[in-house]
């Protein structure tokens, strides 16, 4: 009921004509309140009856509401308090310095939701404070927010970190910034740990490479062999993101290393290896073709060992951006075979899609001759395969594969492929082969010679598709004959 109250409170701003002053005991009662959830719609109610409020409002009524919050003895209105201040800072007028004192003041209770309130709001309020004040006085309370005994508030702070690295300089944040995220990336709580390296794209942007390269890196590095598996897992999904902005040199030096040991120990956690494939591939495109056959397609040999079909997924989704780097030479790697041999001896449906997907992506990038050469059996294979998922993938990379081989390819390799697999397979294949009529350009005789066959199946699903297919076919080419 009071959460109700709270929530509809801030929708008669639009009935009182001015007079918000009538709205402000209510919410302010029930921004006092224990109950979380009341207490946080409160707030966010108190916060949209703030924007409509006029300067002189702010300062007569909405301020001094503020200041009386964060006064009390309990806890829960100075936890309001620590999310209002922000809101009322810009227009409180001669109210200002109290508000500030007040926050900082909050920032040293001894009940940890309220310090936390004063963290999590952090980011408002250092937006909207001067900046000699942001110097002198928030930065010290944040230092000292940022060791708090409790890890959810040291946690929290990284987030205010990086709003506050964008309001100052390069050289303010070598000195005043930049030794609160080293100290994030070793913190002995695994929780902020991971937490640094969820955000650590973010703290490279604000920091720069220079300071990143010559301090951040190696930090994070070393969070690539941290004990605890999920963060090793964020590590590299953030490094993703942010190794474009790495020389090589720190890349061979520092992240190739700790890829080559996860590689090489099969008991890692299967979600960290799974990572390392995609790094791996990643640092092909930037390390170029001597290093990836050199060093990077060793580690992915390495990782198609592993008995998590996960990762041998994670792998082959890896082929497009290797041969992207080796072209044509790919084909002829130890790797490129092992991969594709998992289009046949591997259970797992999802890892033989990742494959036939890759082929056919492969088509698309070296060409014809290759494609045929090297990736077209794998690629065929999907006509033929048990799992519905894999059939429909594959004929779904037909019009682009069409296109891309030019030349007589659909009549001279295709079609084969498909009258062979309507006279060996099942009726679950038939099916397939019918819904790839109308993936490529083929003539009238061709399509009817499928059709015909398929219309007098003595399955009923094979006949059903075959109408389906026809109807298909004339709405993309309405032939006469066809139609008869």
């Amino acid at each position: 009921m009071l959460f109700a109250v709270a929530q509809e409170l801030a929708g008669l701003v639009k009935f009182l004509r001015g007079n918000y002053a009538l709205l402000i005991p209510p919410l302010e009662q029930l921004a006092s309140m224990e109950e979380t959830v009341v207490r946080d719609e409160a707030v966010q109610s108190l916060v949209k009856l703030a924007e409509t409020m006029p300067d002189s409002d702010i300062v007569t009524t909405f301020a001094p509401m503020v200041v009386r919050l964060a006064e009390q003895e309990k806890f829960a209105g100075k936890v309001a308090a620590g999310c209002l201040i922000a809101t009322a800072y810009p227009r409180a007028g001669s109210l200002r310095e109290k508000l500030r004192t007040r926050f900082f003041e909050l920032s040293h209770e001894e009940t940890p939701m309220i310090r936390r309130a004063v963290a999590v709001n952090m980011t408002p309020f250092c937006a909207v404070l001067e900046k000699e004040a942001l110097l002198s006085q928030l930065i010290p309370e944040f230092k000292q927010l940022s060791v708090d005994e409790q890890d959810s508030i040291r946690n929290v702070c990284i987030d205010a970190l990086v709003s506050l690295c964008r309001l100052l300089n390069r050289e303010e944040n070598r000195l005043h910034t930049l030794p609160l995220a080293l100290a994030a990336g070793e913190d002995k709580s695994w929780k902020v740990r991971i937490h640094f390296a969820e955000k650590f794209p973010e703290l490279a942007e604000v920091f720069g490479r220079d300071v990143t390269e010559n301090n951040l890196i190696q930090t994070f590095a070393q969070l690539l062999k941290d004990p605890e598996a999920d963060v090793r897992a964020v590590c590299l999904h953030a490094l993703q993101t942010t190794l474009k902005t790495i020389s090589a040199e720190k890349v061979q030096t520092l992240i190739y290393p700790q890829l080559s040991s996860i590689a090489q120990d099969t008991n890692a956690n299967a979600n960290v290896r799974m990572h390392v494939s995609d790094i791996a591939a990643e640092m092909a495109l930037l390390m170029g073709e001597a290093f990836t056959l050199s060093s990077l397609v060793g580690i992915l040999e390495e990782m198609l060992k592993d008995d998590n079909a996960e990762v041998k997924m994670h792998v082959a989704q890896s082929m497009e951006k290797l041969a992207t780097v080796l072209g044509a030479e790919f084909s002829t790697t130890r790797l490129c075979a092992s991969i594709l041999a998992l289009a046949k001896d591997c259970s797992n449906w999802r890892v033989r899609e990742a494959v036939i997907a890759q082929c056919a992506k492969l088509g698309v990038l070296l060409g014809a001759d290759e494609f045929v050469r090297s990736f077209q059996a794998t690629y065929f294979m999907f006509l033929k395969d048990i799992s519905h998922a894999v059939r429909k993938a594959g004929q779904s990379y037909l019009p682009s594969l069409a296109t891309a081989m030019k030349g007589d390819w659909v009549h001279s390799q295709l079609l084969p492929a498909l009258r062979e697999t309507v006279s060996t397979a099942g009726y679950t294949q038939r099916i397939t082969v019918l819904h790839c009529l109308p993936q490529v350009e083929l003539t009238s005789a061709e399509v009817l010679g499928f059709l015909n066959e398929a219309v007098r199946s003595q399955v009923p699903n094979v006949r059903f598709n075959a109408c389906k297919v026809a109807g298909a076919l004339l709405a993309k080419q309405p032939s006469q004959d066809l139609r008869r």
